[in-house]
């Protein structure tokens, strides 16, 4: 059996252990606010360059697509020694002819 000092001596003893503060296990308030404000700013920097990048694909893929419209429409006037007349609401995707001389 253990003296009332021994018990005495690991009681203080785990009492003390207890009272010391623990290691930080998380991060504060602060740190995650500094962290997100890191990634924002990375996002940023590499975001607005990707978009001026598509802005300007896009820009060349219209300009590709509007000069094969331009070929076709001077082959078709080649081909038949006239401008195709644009369809009217009505005609369901069939050309109007337009009288001669429009």
């Amino acid at each position: 059996m253990l003296s009332s000092t021994t018990r005495r001596s690991r009681f203080k003893r785990g009492m003390l252990q207890k009272s010391k503060p623990s290691l930080q296990r998380g991060f504060s308030l602060f740190e995650v606010a500094i962290v997100l404000v890191i990634v924002a700013i990375l996002f940023t920097a590499v975001g607005v360059p990707l978009a001026s990048q598509v802005q300007a694909r896009r820009s060349e893929e219209t300009r590709k697509l509007l000069e094969e419209v331009k070929d076709a429409l001077l082959g078709f006037a080649v081909a038949n020694g006239r401008f195709p007349c644009p369809a009217i609401a009505t005609s369901v995707g069939q050309e109007s002819f337009c009288p001669t001389g429009s």
